[in-house]
């Protein structure tokens, strides 16, 4: 996973400001001064921060007036940036977390569920995808567990497995980024200026449509193909398809 840090995010200078992954939750906590200050009270301030004003709000500053301590205090459990962006990651994919009900059925509807599951943790929390490869934590390994056991029922090889795990999350991902309702009105709109672009003969797919339906028919139907609130599980179930047949000769049903 490939996200990216504020650099508004404070915090204090550090020798090595690398986090060694899951040493953050293994971490002993500090014993005497506030001790009833903890990594759980920390990282629930700061995700609400997050879901509620945006990854850009969330600073050692604010994180601490919120909890009402000094912002050096926050510092005995959360000793960096990174820290303090590893701890909502890893506490936000707790919403990707799949039962073992969903996990014990047929790994198709098992994928279906971990994708499914994924797609509402972004869905929750949209600033998820702005940080970039975070500490892996016990969440997070959980997630990735969960979907190697799904994967792992299928007669592909490590790498196949894996490719496939992560071509389920890739999809996931970029449903979600690409996930914006197309406005009917903004479509009739941009058919004058897309006729204009079409006549220039540089995108001949494009106006082999236009000339057979008509330009603002193909953008309205283009418009209802990206507003269609099903087409998540049904793409999902295509694209998952392809690896059932080269297990079983009978395809996934509709």
């Amino acid at each position: 996973m490939t996200r990216g840090i504020p650099a508004d995010l404070g915090a204090r200078p550090v020798a090595d400001q690398r986090i060694t992954g899951l040493d953050l939750w293994q971490r002993k906590q500090p014993g005497v001064r506030r001790p009833e200050l903890s990594l759980e009270q920390i990282t629930d301030a700061a995700i609400s921060i997050a879901d509620e004003e945006g990854l850009s709000a969330l600073t050692m500053r604010r994180l601490a007036s919120i909890l009402e301590v000094g912002t050096m205090s926050l510092y005995h459990h959360v000793h960096t940036k990174k820290d303090l962006l590893a701890l909502i990651c890893d506490r936000a994919m707790v919403d990707a977390i799949v039962s073992e009900h969903e996990l014990a059925q047929p790994w198709p509807d098992s994928m279906i569920a971990i994708a499914h599951r994924s797609l509402e943790m972004l869905q929750n929390h949209p600033w998820f995808l702005e940080i970039v490869d975070p500490a892996t934590g016990p969440n997070v390994t959980r997630h990735f567990d969960q979907t190697l056991q799904v994967v792992m029922r299928l007669d592909l090889t490590f790498t196949e497995q894996v490719a496939l795990a992560n071509t389920v999350d890739e999809y996931v991902y970029g449903y979600f980024a690409y996930d914006h309702p197309f406005d009917p009105d903004e479509i009739v709109d941009s058919a004058g200026p897309m006729e204009t672009l079409l006549n220039t003969g540089h995108y001949p797919a494009l106006k082999a449509w236009s000339e057979d339906m008509g330009l603002s028919t193909a953008l309205s139907l283009i418009g209802t193909a990206r507003n269609d609130p099903d087409r998540f599980g049904r793409n999902l179930k295509q694209l998952l398809n392809q690896y059932n047949e080269r297990q079983c000769p009978q395809a996934m049903p509709e």
